[in-house]
């Protein structure tokens, strides 16, 4: 699935946070100008990929209320499952790190922040111009840089 709705939210100046909730679903916040602001497009789901295409449907269709959401249109969620298959970017939400983008200097900039197993707070951050999927596959291949 195409992501456009995400992409033009991120050319539009706001924010996108990815992360695990307590339950371990997988959630996707699309917030105003910066983490914490207005929220405009939101999605959940036990596996990554498909908490990404709740949130760019979301966003499309201008912000709904959880409950018109989870329980009508989506089961209601209880709670996040193991990760299935190879997905790189499931498996890291899953071990508690997160995931951010936003748009600078005509590019959409992913940054992932986890920890590496010397427990030391590492950065990996990824861009590409018009595709989020893409820049969150470079991400991936970046090399880590540790955060002091």
């Amino acid at each position: 699935m195409k992501l456009s709705g995400i992409v033009t939210a991120l050319k539009n100046g706001c924010v996108l946070h990815a992360f695990r909730s307590g339950g371990g679903l997988r959630v996707v916040r699309i917030e105003k100008e910066k983490r914490g602001g207005d929220l405009v497009g939101y999605g959940e789901h036990p596996m990554a990929a498909d908490a990404f295409s709740h949130a760019n449907e979301d966003y499309l269709a201008g912000r709904r209320k959880y409950e018109k959401v989870y329980g009508k249109i989506y089961p209601h969620y209880l709670t996040g499952a193991v990760p299935s298959g190879n997905d790189p970017l499931d498996a890291w939400i899953y071990k508690g790190f997160e995931l951010d983008a936003y748009y600078e200097d005509k590019k959409i900039v992913v940054e992932l922040t986890g920890y590496n197993t010397r427990m030391q707070k590492i950065k990996k951050v990824g861009t590409h111009y018009n595709n989020i999927r893409k820049a969150i596959r470079v991400a991936f291949s970046a090399g880590a840089k540790l955060i002091e």
